[in-house]
């Protein structure tokens, strides 16, 4: 603790203390080890880490849970500025405890019905079926760390008097939020963990700050998956624009068109790029990628 070193610790075997988290806080509720400390919201307190762990410091363990990324401190702020805040809204008490987000422990809240406005983007990372593991998917941890991260980064307010209040809704495999240009992001686990699908729409005249931010988002995405699962083998899509309706449950079931191809594209100056998946398919790159045909590079 670099600004109080007296509340320091020094874990002797991380894999130890992790495995006995792991099979309390995340046991399944058929095992005797499950212990119901969060309302279904991911979010509990300190006090609900000391009754699961009476003999740890539920300080060190705050820190511990932190430190491997499985969850973030929160303020109130972030029960007024997300979906979260429902459950917890007449519970005064918790508000003034130390709380913890924790996406793991989200449970029953559905994802969203659709997106305002249309669709107008639609990227997918997804786990290649042509390597030599075909069951390959995102880890869990990866999954957590990540929308931990884009609520942070990017849906929430920096400060509490942020004028520019930004709303977001997480659920157990996404989240989506809109930000003051009227640029609407989704971002959502699908396909059996197998997919990170990337869905955005904007209002009229607020496009290319769409573009800016799609560039952050994907590099965003590919930095976590690189640090937290980095021997997947994977492959980027672009989405066709004409099959962008919300939910999108299997990507690869529409047609794709492969990041690479489109790099080709570009650097050849062919105007015309072809379907990954779908033969004789094909688009132009200017009814693909709209807004920015001559920067088109910006997705990479």
């Amino acid at each position: 603790n670099n600004h109080t070193p007296g509340n320091s610790w020094v874990i002797v075997d991380k894999r130890v203390l992790l495995a006995e988290v792991n099979g309390i806080l995340f046991a399944p509720k058929t095992s005797k080890q499950y212990h119901d400390i969060s309302s279904n919201t991911g979010i509990i307190t300190q006090s609900a880490l000391t009754r699961c762990f009476p003999n740890y410091d539920s300080e060190m363990l705050s820190q511990f849970l932190c430190y491997m990324k499985l969850s973030m401190e929160i303020t109130s702020d972030m029960l007024v500025y997300t979906n979260l805040q429902q459950k917890h809204s007449e519970n005064s008490n918790m508000i003034q405890e130390t709380l913890l987000f924790i996406p793991a422990l989200i449970h029953n809240i559905p994802r969203p019905h659709g997106m305002s406005g249309t669709i107008q983007f639609g990227w997918c990372l997804q786990c290649s079926n042509q390597c030599s593991n075909p069951h390959q998917f995102f880890l869990p941890h990866f999954i957590h760390v990540l929308l931990l991260h884009l609520a942070y980064q990017y849906a929430l307010p920096k400060t509490a008097n942020n004028p520019h209040n930004r709303r977001c809704m997480i659920w157990t495999n996404g989240i989506i939020w809109s930000d003051v240009y009227g640029v609407q992001t989704l971002v959502e686990i699908v396909d059996n963990s197998q997919c990170v699908l990337l869905l955005m729409s904007c209002e009229q005249g607020f496009e290319h700050n769409m573009i800016k931010l799609r560039k952050d988002v994907i590099k965003d995405i590919l930095s976590h998956q690189k640090k937290t699962c980095p021997r997947l083998e994977l492959q980027e899509f672009i989405i066709d624009p004409s099959q962008l309706d919300y939910p999108i449950d299997k990507p690869s079931s529409l047609t794709l068109y492969n990041i690479d191809h489109i790099a080709s594209c570009v650097v050849l100056k062919q105007p015309v790029v072809v379907s990954y998946n779908i033969q004789d398919k094909s688009i132009k790159l200017s009814d693909l990628l709209p807004y920015e045909y001559n920067n088109v590079l910006s997705i990479f």
